[in-house]
């Protein structure tokens, strides 16, 4: 949970402890908390490898963040796994 949503959640129940919650201040605290008018984005890390072994060096990389590509570093060549 988000501190945005954590804060919603508190407002709500204050809201509710002074008496004050009303019907649309709930459905509006809901709607906010679970962000049905936001659509919902998976990150994702495409990661490019000389074979296909967990082990294998990089050696390209694709970052979809929030719905746009980004490209990684312009040298994404890390080594190796070691593994101790």
């Amino acid at each position: 949970m988000t501190e945005t949503q954590k804060e919603t959640m508190e407002a709500l129940v204050t809201e509710l402890q002074r008496g004050a919650l009303t019907e649309a201040s709930l459905r509006k605290g809901i709607v906010d908390i679970v962000g049905a008018d936001s659509p919902k984005r998976q990150d994702v890390l495409y990661l490019q490898a000389v074979t296909t072994s967990p082990g294998a060096a990089v050696v390209g990389m694709l970052l979809v963040e929030d719905g746009e590509l980004r490209e990684g570093p312009p040298n994404p060549r890390i080594g190796p796994i070691r593994q101790s």
